[in-house]
């Protein structure tokens, strides 16, 4: 076992420690830089398309949702789940990061949706011909609006069924989070020592 003796006044050493463990007791200033790197990380996540916090890419579209899907990728429909990324400090020690929208959980964690059965119609764009105006090189129709003078109505009826929806993790830590969360620690540590004086 090795041991270290320190003798004489040592005021000033127990100072400077007492100094870095008020500020290793209270991350407050460090989780709220933490708490924003996260944020703006999880929202850059969903626009890039992913992949999730562990690398791993998140599972396409099905053919059937890109028929009538409306926002730009992958978690991208209306930009609420997007807007909503939000962190919020649990006491001195820890930050939690999340949306508020329901439907967040089953986008994490995925899991299994129950439809009841329904009908109704759907308006599709035209050409002069009527032909059905399609997007993304002939992928899907076009939706038409109201206001559309070219247009052909279709009548669906869908039976009660259920929908698998895959995990697409938004949530988490990368590897570059981990760095990241590491140096802002480190820089809170470190500012602590920097601004301590002698008593």
């Amino acid at each position: 076992m090795v041991q270290i003796k320190i003798e004489g006044n040592t005021r000033i050493l127990a100072h400077a420690l007492q100094g870095l463990a008020r500020a290793a007791q209270d991350l407050s200033p460090a989780l709220g830089h933490i708490g924003e790197a996260m944020k703006t990380s999880t929202q850059n996540r969903i626009l890039a398309g992913g992949p999730g916090p562990d690398g791993q890419s998140w599972p396409a579209l099905s053919p059937g949702y890109l028929l009538i899907k409306k926002g730009p990728g992958l978690l991208r429909e209306s930009g609420q789940l997007l807007d909503t990324i939000t962190w919020k400090l649990k006491g001195d020690q820890a930050v939690a990061i999340g949306s508020n929208k329901v439907y967040a959980a089953i986008h994490q964690f995925g899991g299994i949706i129950k439809l009841g059965a329904r009908s109704g119609s759907l308006r599709l764009r035209t050409d002069a011909k009527g032909q059905l105006l399609r997007q993304g090189g002939g992928k899907g129709a076009i939706f038409a609006k109201k206001t559309h003078k070219r247009f052909v109505e279709r009548v669906f009826e869908s039976a009660a069924h259920e929908v698998t929806m895959p995990a697409r993790p938004f949530l988490g830590m990368s590897l570059k989070d981990q760095d990241e969360t590491l140096a802002i620690i480190r820089e809170h540590l470190q500012r602590a020592l920097e601004n301590l004086k002698r008593p």
